[in-house]
């Protein structure tokens, strides 16, 4: 992350230097510490004995762990105002900073669904039909293909939308998992545990909401002409 004072330039501010880091320390730092936050209330060990600031709180009350959401939500606002006005300096339109997040946000709420669907690919249980048989040599083929083509669908979209400088490769690698996932598809007649899966995810999840606050969040401070009316 850049610097307030370097996403503000000024002619007073000295040029950078080439040993010189324009991030702002106090923010990765946060990052990091809202990151091992996480990893630990989501492995905590035995989930039958959990230390209770390990454990969200009833309604009426807040631990550590209540904490980790906002934190999250917060370092994207920070981000947001670090990188904007920099942009906005160097000559890039609002539209078109708009449709960048418009992007981001969606690559993230991607990958919110793909949290909650990745683990009925890994562990799909295999083909049930019989060993040997045309039937379990179908179906032990269209869940390598799910298994392939699922993963290839995804990343190939969070991608484009993140952006890359070599999108040829992208599509090729979306659009072979478009077809090995449309496969498995039609092999397996939509019985999988992937599509299982799919069909009972939960839509509002952590990454989602994240990236339905940063988008919203930016198009307020993008198509919101003045810091009063931002306000009001």
């Amino acid at each position: 992350m850049e610097t307030a004072a370097a996403a503000m330039p000024t002619t007073t501010s000295p040029p950078a230097t080439s040993g010189t880091s324009s991030r702002l320390a106090s923010v990765d730092i946060l990052r990091g510490a809202t990151i091992a936050g996480m990893l630990l209330v989501n492995n905590p060990g035995s989930w039958g004995y959990i230390y209770d600031p390990l454990e969200h709180a009833a309604w009426n009350g807040w631990t550590v762990t209540d904490l980790i959401f906002p934190f999250f939500l917060f370092l994207v606002g920070v981000s947001m105002m670090l990188s904007f006005p920099k942009r906005m300096g160097r000559g890039a339109p609002r539209g078109e900073l708009l449709r960048h997040v418009g992007r981001r946000a969606l690559a993230l709420m991607l990958l919110g669904w793909w949290g909650g669907s990745w683990s009925a690919v890994a562990w799909s249980g295999g083909a049930p039909e019989a060993a040997g048989s045309l039937a379990g040599s179908l179906s032990g083929l269209a869940d390598l293909a799910l298994k392939l083509g699922w993963p290839a669908l995804v990343l190939g979209a969070v991608v484009l939308l993140a952006g890359t400088t070599n999108a040829r490769r992208w599509i090729g690698v979306l659009a072979v998992g478009a077809i090995a996932a449309g496969f498995g598809w039609v092999a397996t007649g939509g019985d999988h545990a992937l599509f299982e899966r799919i069909a009972g995810i939960r839509i509002p999840g952590v990454l989602v909401r994240i990236g339905v606050c940063y988008l919203i969040a930016s198009a307020i401070w993008f198509l919101t002409p003045s810091p009063t009316a931002i306000a009001a």
